[in-house]
């Protein structure tokens, strides 16, 4: 049986990129909120209102974040997939802001409470 030689070159490089390859890098978004490390879960509420009796729409636990979009007194506005207008808010004392300031928004309007007629 007879073996077969091929040529060899030393030094030959491996194939390389000719064009720039795009890296993965984190998308800026802005100004955005993180539930505090001290806080096992933070209600976000239909509107900025902390009584019971205000609509909660869900809740963000430790160290989850949000898009901030807005702010009115001590409650935040944060984008809140899932519900309806896409929004909800937080209680400022429960998450940390990053990333900037936040405009002052107009509050949303109040729910009408639903009138029974008894006749």
């Amino acid at each position: 049986m007879m073996a077969l030689a091929f040529p060899v070159q030393a030094g030959l490089a491996m194939q390389q990129a000719t064009a720039s390859v795009p890296t993965v890098t984190g998308t800026a978004f802005g100004a955005y909120i993180v539930v505090n490390a001290d806080i096992d879960q933070v209600n976000v509420r239909a509107y900025p209102c902390a009584l019971a009796s205000c609509e909660k729409v869900g809740v963000l636990i430790t160290g989850q974040q949000a898009v901030a979009k807005g702010r009115l007194g001590d409650w935040i506005l944060i984008d809140y997939p899932g519900v309806e207008g896409g929004t909800g808010w937080v209680y400022s004392a429960n998450v940390t802001l990053h990333g900037g300031s936040l405009p002052v928004v107009e509050p949303p309007p109040t729910p009408t409470p639903a009138v029974h007629d008894d006749d």
